[in-house]
């Protein structure tokens, strides 16, 4: 059984916790970092293989963590998978049974918005949670080729907004970011529904070297603040920048949690 426990780098800035408790990713997105990082672990290790840990101890898990200091603190679901990538037939809404018995805040993370409404009623008894999605391309040929067994950024887009008009708290993750103009497209096809944005860049991939991370975190930072959105620039982005040119919470990593 899978853990609910603090993670660490740059993955401590989308959420003080997190659930992880599918092994391995069927979108098959070619910038992916967990088989390379869980290849440390294990280097028998198949991203491609999904499956589900067994969740029969996850009642118990979320009653300790809601019992500890810390228990009114943000679980994200979840890093190591998407939980509601294709492979995916209701263990989602299993975990999300058991955390919301015991009032656990939550965050979900994943690009497939669209098959997570089927959970909308369990979604809707929570008192403290949003759903977000993970938008890179915003050319669909783009989408296909760096995300294939994903749905595409403008579906996932559609999905948050069929959320947000259900009530729901949405957000978004431009993480990583491949084509900067691309990214500020999105940025401006959320605003008006989104709750907040979160902002990185693209890290231990090529492409990196090639974006002018300076020039796109002014753009995205302007941007923003002109169509009134919250937004959060991670610390990857940020360091092309000053601290003179943030305020509130747009540095800190916690001011939109649950």
């Amino acid at each position: 059984m899978s853990k609910i426990y603090e993670p660490r780098g740059r993955a401590r800035e989308y959420s003080p916790f997190a659930l992880n408790y599918f092994k391995g990713c069927d979108h098959g997105c070619q910038y992916c970092y967990v088989p390379r990082m869980m290849k440390v672990f294990s280097g028998s290790y198949v991203h491609e293989n999904v499956s589900c840990v067994n969740l029969s101890g996850l009642r118990k898990e979320a009653a300790r963590f809601r019992a500890s200091k810390d228990g009114d603190k943000q679980v994200l679901l979840s890093f190591t998978g998407d939980p509601y990538c294709k492979a995916e037939s209701g263990e989602t809404w299993r975990v999300l049974q058991a955390l919301l018995d015991n009032n656990i805040h939550v965050s979900i993370l994943t690009k497939n918005p669209g098959k997570a409404f089927r959970d909308i009623d369990i979604i809707s008894g929570f008192d403290h949670i949003k759903i977000g999605a993970t938008l890179t391309c915003y050319d669909d040929a783009k989408s296909r080729e760096w995300e294939p067994g994903a749905p595409t950024s403008r579906e996932r887009i559609e999905g948050l907004r069929v959320f947000a008009e259900s009530g729901i708290k949405t957000w978004a993750s431009l993480e990583p970011v491949l084509y900067p103009e691309e990214s500020l497209s999105m940025i401006k096809e959320v605003a008006g529904f989104i709750d907040h944005v979160k902002i990185g860049k693209i890290n231990n991939h090529p492409r990196e070297h090639q974006i002018d991370w300076e020039a796109f975190l002014i753009s995205a930072v302007n941007l923003c603040r002109d169509l009134g959105i919250k937004f959060y620039i991670k610390d990857d982005l940020a360091k092309f920048g000053s601290m003179s040119m943030f305020d509130g919470k747009e540095r800190e990593k916690d001011g939109f949690n649950v």
